[in-house]
């Protein structure tokens, strides 16, 4: 998009931005000396019952613009008596010039749109809570309260021929899987019940069946793509009202966010989020298991 056709993008970005005005390309207005000045856009509207002209120039160019860029179209606007002014350049503007462009009145924008492969890169950081379990352990209560028992092994109690982690991860997975903070769920039999553990029969009680939640912040930078102008002087986008905006894509996984040490800073618009993730458990386990909270 290149000169005309980038000039053509401005005029029809800001039809988008206010419908209901009358915007125009390469437009000829007198100023006070009876001559026509050229303007790249123009856009008439009513406020209050007020009619209002707003000038717009469009720099298409690969460096930055400048304050002599910025006073030359100030004083050109002034001449017709526009009522407001619009400066959009493709490369941004040196910072004197966003001095410049507040100072005089002048918004100092870039284009953006979603189809143009040169676009000025817009994007927002996005943080997430990612939760985890990363510890499972069981505590035994014998029939015989003096029986001390330990298994290093998890995954070495049975009841009958049904293991005992396997039930624990699945109600990690489902039924504690939003629980942001450490466990300790308490296992009470209705009778005193036979199991198999490290290879050997023991008479329990209960179980405390306990599991360590693992919380990590993760940050990842998501592009956005819409059509729009970058108001540079406000360090934000100007988005229609009408206007779709598309997101950069990540892995499902996470795996493409990066571990993130700090504070999370708080979200300063409807595109900067903070999110919550719930990790799958990575082991894998019996899922058709009998419940062992009706033992």
């Amino acid at each position: 998009m290149k000169g005309l056709a980038y000039e053509k993008a401005v005029a029809a970005v800001q039809a988008m931005m206010d419908p209901n005005s009358k915007v125009e390309h390469d437009v000829r207005l007198e100023d006070g000396l009876g001559q026509k000045r050229q303007f790249d856009v123009v856009v008439r509207g009513q406020v209050g019952g007020h009619s209002l002209v707003v000038v717009v120039e469009c720099k298409d160019q690969t460096r930055k613009v400048g304050v002599p860029a910025i006073e030359a179209f100030h004083a050109k606007a002034q001449s017709v008596g526009a009522n407001a002014m619009i400066f959009v350049s493709r490369s941004g503007f040196t910072k004197t010039a966003i001095e410049k462009a507040k100072a005089c009145k002048v918004a100092p924008y870039s284009l953006l749109k979603k189809d143009d492969q040169h676009n000025l890169p817009i994007s927002v950081r996005w943080f997430m809570e990612s939760y985890a379990w990363s510890q499972v352990h069981f505590s035994f209560f014998c029939e015989n309260p003096g029986e001390q028992l330990e298994c290093p092994d998890a995954q070495d109690v049975f009841y009958q021929k049904h293991r005992l982690l396997d039930w624990w991860l699945k109600f990690l997975q489902t039924t504690l899987g939003d629980e942001k903070e450490d466990v300790c769920y308490e296992l009470e039999f209705s009778k005193p019940r036979e199991f198999q553990i490290c290879g050997k029969t023991h008479t329990l009680a209960k179980i405390l069946c306990s599991a360590t939640r693992r919380k990590q912040v993760l940050s990842k930078s998501i592009e956005l793509k819409l059509d729009g102008f970058y108001d540079w002087s406000e360090g934000k986008a100007k988005v229609p009202p009408a206007a779709t905006i598309q997101t950069g894509s990540f892995l499902s996984d996470f795996s493409d966010w990066e571990p993130y040490d700090g504070p999370i800073p708080p979200a300063r618009g409807i595109f900067d989020w903070r999110l919550k993730g719930f990790t799958a458990i990575p082991l894998s386990y019996e899922k058709d298991v009998i419940d062992f909270g009706q033992l």
